[in-house]
């Protein structure tokens, strides 16, 4: 029978919570611990007891008891100050004191059932404007206890947006757009994003056995519209992302037909093994140092060795490649930049459907200094994936080497309203800075440059465009400062090297009015 309170149903054989006719999602741990305290409602229930009838007896803190309490008081629209449902005794425990009987599911019209950390929504936001509904993916939790497994959240949540975004009635947003907000609640995830879907979740791994537990949120009226788990071994991983982004995509877009939405499933990598290495080598990619960059080489290396069919690993290597040559201090030789390219296009023959793979390649055909063929790419990869800030970007920074300013400005631009919690965000800032420097509107290339400088994990470019601005400018005393901060972060830095680290610039003149603004700024042409 079905035990209702207030305009509750709990029903106990089927596990679920409803709220009005609709469900309450609840963690299967939650869902016990309301199941118990309504069955023991009559007497307190103390916190021995729980542990032993919830937790099996496992050792558990008081903070892992209060945190699911507060979980369950939020789904059922109560809080620890009015206690309505839920009351707590002093060093005795907890008890449940609504009103309950038996009987049928009452009707009623949908409501709000999972508040994003209890925020009662008096009205639906607005939603966001265009055809096709808006999701992002946050980076997942990391329940291990393990700071290793740190990547496997990450590469899970970083599938499942590559999942989705093969599913064209979809706007997702790339990983860096998300990604920026790994330590935010979904709450703020939620708002800062503006996007009418939000997927967050947990991984916990243990002795080769993987629980992913998530939920995806319905952003505008403030509930979750889904919530899963999966217990599995390590080796299915694969098969539970394509369960998972099938039945979000199916809950989103109801319209999304089985043929359509069978797309989202793809091969995956044929190994494991290869699958974490990638994710280990994206994780040293965006840290953005010299150390970093070859370990994550050395990772996706490995990774496509142990997979000659992972096309993303092939692609992020020769992105890795090229960025070792623009901002760190591998050799810009022929060979390299041969491998690279050759490494991108082994990316594309493998997925000419993927985003970021053709974005790998414009960014290699960018430093050829192919820029119409690397435009071309660039624009393939925003159609395909219309969220990808860094593709948007990299079209844009392809425009500034043919000289064509007037176009690539609001491209610019538009990557930083589509990723504004972006972790390279400072590089879309000092890839625009330069584009003005190279365009001789130098007020404007300090204003980005010294915007990029503040941002975090900055490299020691935007303090290069920032001092070479400065030089045409002729602000003495800020020049002198500016000076000293850049060579704090690289001392050796002097003319020449800016010629050799900018020998994708095909134009002599955009490179000699940089060299110029950094003589100006008493920058020397050797060291």
């Amino acid at each position: 029978m079905d035990i209702l309170f207030e305009d509750f149903v709990l029903d106990m054989a089927r596990r679920e919570l409803t709220f009005r006719g609709s469900e309450v999602v609840l963690e299967p741990q939650v869902f016990d611990l309301l199941a118990y305290l309504v069955r023991e409602r009559e007497r307190v229930v103390d916190k021995d007891e729980l542990v032993r009838q919830i937790w099996k007896g496992r050792t558990v803190c008081d903070s892992t008891i209060e945190s699911r309490l507060s979980v369950l008081r939020k789904a059922l629209h109560d809080d620890g100050r009015s206690q309505r449902l839920i009351r707590t005794y002093a060093r005795k425990g907890v008890r449940f004191i609504g009103q309950v009987k038996g009987g049928t599911s009452p009707g009623g019209a949908i409501s709000q059932i999972f508040p994003l950390d209890g925020v009662v929504i008096d009205s639906p936001a607005a939603p966001k404007p265009g055809p096709r509904p808006s999701v992002a993916v946050i980076p997942f939790d990391n329940l291990s206890g393990d700071p290793v497994q740190d990547h496997l959240a990450d590469g899970i949540a970083a599938d499942l947006i590559g999942l989705l975004t093969r599913c064209r009635t979809l706007f997702v947003l790339a990983r860096n757009a998300s990604f920026g907000l790994k330590r935010a609640s979904p709450k703020m995830a939620a708002t800062a994003l503006q996007v009418d879907y939000l997927v967050d979740g947990t991984i916990h791994c243990a002795q080769g056995r993987l629980r992913i537990s998530f939920q995806l949120v319905d952003t505008r009226h403030g509930y979750a519209v889904l919530a899963d788990h999966y217990d599995r071994d390590m080796g299915d991983i694969f098969s539970v992302q394509d369960d998972i982004a099938e039945k979000i995509a199916g809950r989103i877009e109801p319209e999304i037909g089985h043929f359509t939405r069978r797309h989202l499933v793809r091969h995956p990598p044929r190994s494991l093994e290869a699958w974490d290495h990638f994710h280990l080598g994206m994780s040293h990619l965006y840290r953005a140092t010299p150390g970093d960059n070859r370990e994550a080489q050395a990772w996706l290396r490995r990774a496509v060795e142990l997979d000659p069919q992972f096309s993303l690993a092939y692609a992020f290597l020769s992105y890795a490649v090229v960025l070792s040559m623009i901002y760190f201090d591998a050799p810009p030789v022929p060979q390299q930049l041969e491998e690279a390219l050759n490494t991108a296009l082994r990316a594309v023959e493998l997925d000419d459907q993927d985003a970021s793979v053709r974005f790998a390649l414009g960014r290699v055909l960018t430093v050829t200094k192919r820029y119409e063929d690397a435009i071309d790419e660039m624009a393939l990869a925003t159609t395909l994936n219309p969220a990808l800030a860094i593709a948007w970007c990299g079209l844009a920074d392809s425009y500034v080497y043919m000289g064509d300013f007037e176009r690539a400005d609001p491209l610019f631009q538009h990557a930083l309203d589509l990723s504004p919690h972006d972790p390279m965000r400072w590089a879309f800032l000092s890839y625009r800075a330069q584009a003005k420097l190279f365009a001789r509107d130098f007020a404007r290339a300090h204003a980005y440059a010294s915007q990029a400088v503040r941002a975090p994990n900055c490299h020691y470019w935007p303090f290069v465009h920032r001092l070479a601005a400065l030089g045409h400018i002729g602000a003495g005393e800020e020049v002198a400062g500016a000076r000293e901060q850049l060579l704090e972060r690289k001392p050796d830095f002097n003319c020449g090297w800016t010629r050799e680290r900018l020998f994708y610039v095909l134009d002599a003149d955009q490179l000699d009015i940089y060299v110029d603004g950094l003589r100006r700024a008493g920058v020397p042409d050797t060291v």
